[in-house]
């Protein structure tokens, strides 16, 4: 076998120390799944690196080519290597702590982790590992630390990411984002309507994720028939609405800050679906709705 010692050389290759900011539920037959596996952490790459780059493509099959080109498929071999190097520092927890929402019955830690794989047993935040990413060029490693900057930034890994949890801190990967200007795309994108809110300093995650998660149950629950929900969330099988779903716009994140504090925010990032009927105005009235919730309880900072 062959060795291509001049291959490995001109990897670019970078290393960062990631710290688990709120709990991450990672699936798996193992009562407490202590892996952070690669595959999982370079399909989430790819969502952000569609979101981030997918806009300048002038259409969706070139777009893809450039992915599959980037992080690999069945014709083409990944350009990129992801390797958790050391996990000795990953620690578990089972059972999470109770946020209620004043004068209601909801728990908004039970509402929002509702359906996550070991949803009783989870990484601890503070849990911290360490990654490395190679490349084969300068060029594809600018477009995978963008790429990891907004998972870390925006989004999170594991199970229920999109509602705060898997959050993960990476001061290393500081980087200036200007995100697209573009109109909307027909998947999850940056584009002119992206809107991000940001709530108030917190002492810890907790109070950082349940009360942006109060905000969330708050605004869903406002909406008006209960069937008009399904263009933020899955509606609720029990209400019996079977309608077709929609790819929820809304990414509820916390921020580990340099003082030591937390901070919850909420990214909006609507699709356009290509209709132009009486559903679609229906589904713009609801986010608008939404938006205006959220508005009023934090505020609305520049992307």
């Amino acid at each position: 076998m062959t060795f291509c010692l001049k291959r490995h050389k001109e990897l670019q290759t970078e290393e960062y120390e990631m710290e688990i900011v709120t709990p991450m539920f990672l699936g798996g037959a193992e009562e407490v799944n202590r892996r952070i596996r690669s595959a999982s952490l370079k399909g989430m790459l790819r969502f952000w690196w569609r979101a981030v780059y997918g806009p300048s493509f002038p259409s969706i099959s070139e777009m893809k080519a450039e992915e599959d080109k980037i992080f690999g498929s069945t014709e083409y071999k990944s350009k990129v290597d992801i390797h958790v190097l050391s996990s000795n520092d990953l620690r578990t927890g089972k059972g999470l702590p109770q946020h209620n929402i004043p004068g209601g019955r909801t728990e908004v830690f039970r509402y929002l982790r509702f359906g996550a794989s070991n949803d009783n047993n989870y990484l601890k935040p503070g849990s911290k590992f360490k990654l490395r990413v190679r490349c084969s060029s300068e060029k594809y490693l600018d477009q995978v630390k963008l790429s990891l900057h907004c998972m870390c930034n925006f989004g999170g890994l594991g199970s229920k990411s999109r509602n705060g949890f898997g959050c993960i801190d990476c001061p290393e990967l500081s980087i200036e984002f200007k995100p697209s200007s573009n109109a909307p795309q027909e998947y999850t994108a940056f584009s002119k309507k992206s809107m991000l809110f940001k709530d108030k300093e917190q002492d810890s995650w907790e109070k950082a994720l349940g009360r942006i998660g109060q905000f969330y149950v708050e605004a869903r629950k406002s909406i008006k028939p209960t069937e008009d929900r399904k263009y933020i969330a899955k509606p609720l099988p029990q209400k019996g609405i079977t309608n077709e779903r929609y790819a929820k716009p809304y990414f509820l994140h916390v921020n580990k800050l340099e003082s030591g504090k937390f901070q919850g925010q909420v990214l909006f990032l609507p699709s356009d679906r290509g209709q132009k009927n009486r559903e679609a105005e229906e589904y713009e009235k609801v986010l608008n709705s939404v938006n205006e919730y959220f508005a009023k309880k934090m505020r609305e900072a520049t992307l």
